[in-house]
């Protein structure tokens, strides 16, 4: 019976993209996007419309503003920290730019939350947050610290 021939490995295995979203292709259009994380932002903003589909009765204009908070906190801020601590999405983005567009998603966010406090009540007080978990960890160290179930090691906030 013949020997099959060595088989030949490459040198190095191909380079993944960090996220699937995120290409390996460089330039601003690609960091912007990957650090919105279109699915994760998404799937937040999927949240806000199932609440709002439970309400008895709809308000467009409160969806809205929801909406626009959300964005701005979750997709924008929290995103633009976490690509802050250790550049997960391998962005070229100046750290400048990001402590920017951080800063800037929460005033807007928090902006809106009090404008919807003028609008609806006191009642909304509750639901501004100021843990460590939105300001200063990455979704694994949310996840770690809340207890869900995460594989990676978690680091400390």
């Amino acid at each position: 019976m013949p020997e099959d021939p060595p088989r030949v490995l490459p040198a190095e295995p191909p380079t993944l993209a960090p996220a699937y979203y995120a290409t390996r292709a460089r330039g601003l259009r690609r960091d912007v996007w990957a650090v919105l994380h279109p699915p994760y932002t998404a799937w937040h903003l999927s949240y806000v419309l199932i609440g709002a589909s439970l309400a008895p009765v709809l308000s467009l204009q409160r969806l809205l503003a929801t909406l626009l908070a959300f964005f701005f906190a979750v997709g924008v801020s929290a995103h633009a920290l976490d690509e802050l601590r250790g550049r997960p999405l391998h962005t070229e983005l100046p750290g400048g730019v990001l402590w920017t567009v951080a800063i800037a998603g929460l005033v807007l966010a928090v902006g809106l939350g009090f404008a919807g406090v003028v609008v609806v009540g006191v009642g909304l007080l509750p639901f501004f947050s100021s843990s460590p978990t939105t300001s200063s960890c990455s979704a694994a160290d949310s996840m770690a610290i809340s207890g869900l179930p995460f594989r990676g090691a978690p680091s400390p906030c």
